[in-house]
């Protein structure tokens, strides 16, 4: 499987690099023009949502196949944070599709094609999938807090 990714964003040489400092702040803008998170103090506005980036651009190491996916534990840290947030779930569904989003931003301010930008949020849909429901599974695991 990471011969599969390595593969796939190695055809990316012609488009700069993207880091997850680019995408959390191309998310951050977005986000910062929608509800709940316009009212946000900054410091909550991404949550854990840095990690959750930096894993799904390979930043840091991820799990073999044989352990829990990197991925699902900090998406789903992530999903706990927000419900001590007292964020509505239906916003965990925005938050995912911001995400999509900052991507497309960050390839297109890159220089990537339509179609190479088609390609790679294509390509990173299964993670997405699987950001969306361990976001949602800690978010329903998650205590209480209310702070708004």
């Amino acid at each position: 499987m990471q011969d599969e990714y390595q593969a796939f964003f190695e055809r990316l040489r012609d488009v700069s690099s993207i880091t997850s400092v680019d995408v959390a702040r191309e998310w951050s803008s977005i986000a910062r023009r929608r509800d709940p998170w316009r009212s946000m103090p900054l410091d909550d506005l991404l949550g854990e949502l840095n990690a959750v980036i930096a894993v799904m651009l390979r930043e840091v190491s991820r799990h073999d196949e044989h352990e829990p996916s990197l991925l699902e534990l900090v998406a789903r840290s992530h999903g706990s944070f927000r419900r001590r947030q007292a964020i509505a779930r239906e916003s965990l569904t925005d938050e995912a599709i911001m995400l999509a989003e900052a991507f497309r931003a960050m390839l297109d301010r890159r220089g990537a094609s339509r179609i190479l930008a088609d390609a790679v949020i294509a390509f990173l849909d299964r993670d997405l999938r699987l950001v969306r429901r361990a976001t949602s599974a800690g978010y329903s695991d998650g205590p209480v807090c209310l702070r708004w």
